[in-house]
């Protein structure tokens, strides 16, 4: 291989880097973005278990009232 050749090849293998490092950080990004949504999901649950806790205290408070 001559040196042109070989610069072809090198950019050609340095572009592929390039895309693998897009295609990785897309990835990174859609990871992050999950577990975000995962996150946010599980605070919402917490919430809907002490609103369902505290309904469920309420409903025994006033059965034992009557």
């Amino acid at each position: 291989m001559d040196n042109q050749e070989l610069r072809i090849a090198g950019s050609q293998k340095l572009q592929e880097i390039r895309e693998e490092e897009v295609d990785l950080d897309q990835l990174l990004t859609r990871a992050i973005m999950k577990a975000q949504r995962l996150e946010h999901r599980h605070k919402l649950l917490r919430l809907l278990a002490v609103a369902l806790a505290a309904g469920s205290g309420l409903l025994l408070a006033l059965y034992a009232t009557h």
